[in-house]
Protein backbone atom coordinates (compact mmCIF):
# COMPACT_ATOMS: atom_id res chain seq x y z
CA UNK A 1 0.00 0.00 0.00
CA UNK A 2 1.28 3.43 -0.97
CA UNK A 3 0.30 6.01 1.72
CA UNK A 4 1.29 8.95 -0.46
CA UNK A 5 -0.70 7.59 -3.40
CA UNK A 6 2.28 8.11 -5.71
CA UNK A 7 1.94 6.38 -9.05
CA UNK A 8 4.93 4.42 -10.15
CA UNK A 9 6.10 5.18 -13.67
CA UNK A 10 6.05 2.24 -16.01
CA UNK A 11 9.45 1.95 -17.68
CA UNK A 12 9.27 2.45 -21.41
CA UNK A 13 11.08 0.00 -23.69
CA UNK A 14 14.26 1.13 -25.40
CA UNK A 15 15.21 0.23 -28.94
CA UNK A 16 16.22 -3.35 -29.54
CA UNK A 17 19.22 -4.00 -31.79
CA UNK A 18 19.23 -7.76 -32.22
CA UNK A 19 21.29 -9.68 -34.80
CA UNK A 20 18.08 -9.90 -36.87
CA UNK A 21 17.80 -6.11 -36.90
CA UNK A 22 21.39 -5.72 -38.01
CA UNK A 23 20.99 -8.36 -40.73
CA UNK A 24 17.88 -6.65 -42.09
CA UNK A 25 19.66 -3.29 -41.93
CA UNK A 26 22.61 -4.62 -43.92
CA UNK A 27 20.27 -6.02 -46.54
CA UNK A 28 18.83 -2.50 -46.79
CA UNK A 29 22.36 -1.17 -47.33
CA UNK A 30 22.81 -3.63 -50.19
CA UNK A 31 19.56 -2.44 -51.76
CA UNK A 32 20.43 1.23 -51.45
CA UNK A 33 23.98 0.75 -52.72
CA UNK A 34 22.70 -1.35 -55.62
CA UNK A 35 20.25 1.34 -56.72
CA UNK A 36 22.97 4.00 -56.42
CA UNK A 37 25.42 2.02 -58.58
CA UNK A 38 22.74 1.43 -61.22
CA UNK A 39 21.81 5.12 -61.21
CA UNK A 40 25.43 6.13 -61.78
CA UNK A 41 25.71 3.52 -64.52
CA UNK A 42 22.57 4.92 -66.18
CA UNK A 43 24.25 8.34 -66.43
CA UNK A 44 27.06 6.84 -68.51
CA UNK A 45 25.26 4.00 -70.32
CA UNK A 46 22.21 5.37 -72.18
CA UNK A 47 20.71 1.89 -72.62
CA UNK A 48 20.19 1.65 -68.85
CA UNK A 49 18.39 4.99 -68.52
CA UNK A 50 14.62 5.14 -67.89
CA UNK A 51 12.54 5.38 -71.05
CA UNK A 52 14.57 2.85 -73.01
CA UNK A 53 13.22 -0.61 -73.89
CA UNK A 54 13.22 -2.73 -70.71
CA UNK A 55 15.95 -5.29 -70.15
CA UNK A 56 14.81 -8.46 -68.40
CA UNK A 57 17.79 -8.95 -66.10
CA UNK A 58 17.76 -5.30 -65.13
CA UNK A 59 14.07 -5.27 -64.23
CA UNK A 60 14.48 -8.43 -62.15
CA UNK A 61 17.43 -6.80 -60.35
CA UNK A 62 15.34 -3.69 -59.67
CA UNK A 63 12.61 -5.89 -58.16
CA UNK A 64 15.12 -7.65 -55.89
CA UNK A 65 16.56 -4.33 -54.72
CA UNK A 66 13.07 -3.09 -53.80
CA UNK A 67 12.68 -6.21 -51.66
CA UNK A 68 15.89 -5.16 -49.90
CA UNK A 69 14.10 -1.93 -48.97
CA UNK A 70 11.42 -4.02 -47.24
CA UNK A 71 14.18 -5.42 -45.03
CA UNK A 72 15.11 -1.89 -43.97
CA UNK A 73 11.49 -1.09 -43.19
CA UNK A 74 11.19 -4.29 -41.18
CA UNK A 75 14.36 -3.40 -39.26
CA UNK A 76 12.72 -0.19 -38.03
CA UNK A 77 9.77 -2.18 -36.71
CA UNK A 78 11.96 -4.80 -35.06
CA UNK A 79 13.76 -2.13 -33.01
CA UNK A 80 10.54 -0.96 -31.35
CA UNK A 81 11.20 2.63 -32.44
CA UNK A 82 7.58 3.25 -33.49
CA UNK A 83 4.18 3.15 -31.79
CA UNK A 84 1.02 1.46 -33.06
CA UNK A 85 0.29 4.04 -35.74
CA UNK A 86 3.94 3.88 -36.75
CA UNK A 87 3.64 0.13 -37.26
CA UNK A 88 0.70 0.75 -39.58
CA UNK A 89 2.91 3.20 -41.46
CA UNK A 90 5.65 0.59 -41.77
CA UNK A 91 3.19 -1.94 -43.18
CA UNK A 92 2.04 0.64 -45.74
CA UNK A 93 5.64 1.44 -46.68
CA UNK A 94 6.47 -2.26 -47.02
CA UNK A 95 3.43 -2.62 -49.25
CA UNK A 96 4.74 0.27 -51.32
CA UNK A 97 8.15 -1.36 -51.78
CA UNK A 98 6.48 -4.66 -52.69
CA UNK A 99 4.30 -2.84 -55.21
CA UNK A 100 7.41 -1.25 -56.72
CA UNK A 101 8.93 -4.73 -57.08
CA UNK A 102 5.84 -5.97 -58.91
CA UNK A 103 5.80 -2.84 -61.08
CA UNK A 104 9.40 -3.42 -62.16
CA UNK A 105 8.40 -6.85 -63.49
CA UNK A 106 5.19 -5.52 -65.04
CA UNK A 107 7.30 -3.23 -67.23
CA UNK A 108 8.23 -6.35 -69.17
CA UNK A 109 4.55 -7.13 -69.83
CA UNK A 110 2.39 -4.02 -69.64
CA UNK A 111 3.73 -0.48 -69.58
CA UNK A 112 0.35 1.16 -68.69
CA UNK A 113 -0.17 -1.36 -65.91
CA UNK A 114 3.31 -0.77 -64.55
CA UNK A 115 2.74 3.01 -64.45
CA UNK A 116 -0.37 2.46 -62.33
CA UNK A 117 1.59 0.16 -60.02
CA UNK A 118 4.43 2.67 -59.69
CA UNK A 119 1.91 5.36 -58.76
CA UNK A 120 0.35 3.16 -56.10
CA UNK A 121 3.77 2.19 -54.77
CA UNK A 122 4.77 5.83 -54.49
CA UNK A 123 1.58 6.72 -52.61
CA UNK A 124 2.00 3.87 -50.12
CA UNK A 125 5.67 4.69 -49.59
CA UNK A 126 5.10 8.41 -49.05
CA UNK A 127 2.20 7.95 -46.64
CA UNK A 128 3.69 4.96 -44.84
CA UNK A 129 7.16 6.39 -44.23
CA UNK A 130 5.74 9.77 -43.24
CA UNK A 131 3.55 8.14 -40.58
CA UNK A 132 6.37 5.88 -39.39
CA UNK A 133 8.87 8.74 -39.41
CA UNK A 134 6.58 10.92 -37.32
CA UNK A 135 6.11 8.05 -34.88
CA UNK A 136 9.87 7.57 -34.55
CA UNK A 137 10.31 11.21 -33.58
CA UNK A 138 7.37 11.05 -31.15
CA UNK A 139 8.61 7.91 -29.41
CA UNK A 140 12.10 9.37 -28.82
CA UNK A 141 13.73 6.00 -28.36
CA UNK A 142 16.01 6.35 -31.40
CA UNK A 143 19.03 8.49 -30.66
CA UNK A 144 21.21 10.25 -33.21
CA UNK A 145 20.58 11.84 -36.62
CA UNK A 146 19.45 8.53 -38.10
CA UNK A 147 16.06 8.98 -36.44
CA UNK A 148 15.17 11.60 -39.05
CA UNK A 149 15.73 9.25 -42.00
CA UNK A 150 12.31 7.51 -42.13
CA UNK A 151 10.50 10.87 -42.24
CA UNK A 152 13.08 12.25 -44.69
CA UNK A 153 12.49 9.29 -46.99
CA UNK A 154 8.74 9.83 -46.86
CA UNK A 155 9.11 13.52 -47.75
CA UNK A 156 11.78 12.91 -50.37
CA UNK A 157 9.69 10.32 -52.20
CA UNK A 158 7.08 13.02 -52.76
CA UNK A 159 9.79 15.23 -54.26
CA UNK A 160 11.01 12.25 -56.29
CA UNK A 161 7.58 11.75 -57.86
CA UNK A 162 7.47 15.42 -58.88
CA UNK A 163 10.98 15.32 -60.33
CA UNK A 164 10.39 12.12 -62.30
CA UNK A 165 7.15 13.48 -63.76
CA UNK A 166 8.40 16.94 -64.73
CA UNK A 167 12.20 17.00 -65.04
CA UNK A 168 14.61 15.65 -67.64
CA UNK A 169 15.70 12.03 -67.67
CA UNK A 170 19.17 12.87 -66.36
CA UNK A 171 17.81 14.92 -63.47
CA UNK A 172 15.43 12.07 -62.70
CA UNK A 173 18.37 9.67 -62.50
CA UNK A 174 20.18 12.01 -60.11
CA UNK A 175 17.04 12.18 -57.95
CA UNK A 176 16.87 8.37 -57.90
CA UNK A 177 20.54 8.24 -56.87
CA UNK A 178 19.85 10.56 -53.93
CA UNK A 179 16.92 8.36 -52.90
CA UNK A 180 19.29 5.39 -52.95
CA UNK A 181 21.70 7.29 -50.71
CA UNK A 182 18.94 7.86 -48.14
CA UNK A 183 18.05 4.15 -48.11
CA UNK A 184 21.73 3.27 -47.69
CA UNK A 185 22.06 5.70 -44.79
CA UNK A 186 18.93 4.23 -43.18
CA UNK A 187 20.43 0.75 -43.26
CA UNK A 188 23.78 2.04 -42.04
CA UNK A 189 22.18 3.89 -39.14
CA UNK A 190 20.19 0.85 -38.02
CA UNK A 191 23.22 -1.41 -38.25
CA UNK A 192 25.46 0.90 -36.21
CA UNK A 193 23.17 2.51 -33.61
CA UNK A 194 23.18 1.21 -30.06
CA UNK A 195 20.28 1.13 -27.62
CA UNK A 196 19.63 4.19 -25.49
CA UNK A 197 17.39 4.93 -22.53
CA UNK A 198 14.20 6.48 -23.94
CA UNK A 199 13.32 10.03 -23.03
CA UNK A 200 9.64 9.52 -23.54
CA UNK A 201 7.25 6.85 -24.71
CA UNK A 202 3.77 6.79 -26.13
CA UNK A 203 1.68 5.85 -29.09
CA UNK A 204 2.09 7.82 -32.28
Amino acid sequence: MNPLNIRKKTPMPSMSFTPQVRLAARICIVGGAGFFILAIAALTVPELAPGNPPVTWLQVLFAVLHLCQIAGIAAIGFTGAVGRAGMVGLWLAAGGAATFAVAELMVLISMPGSETAFGLGSLLTIVGLSIAGGSVLHQRTWDGPGRFLPLALGAYNLVLVLVLSTASAQLGIVALALNAVLWTLLGWSLSETRSTVPLRGGLA
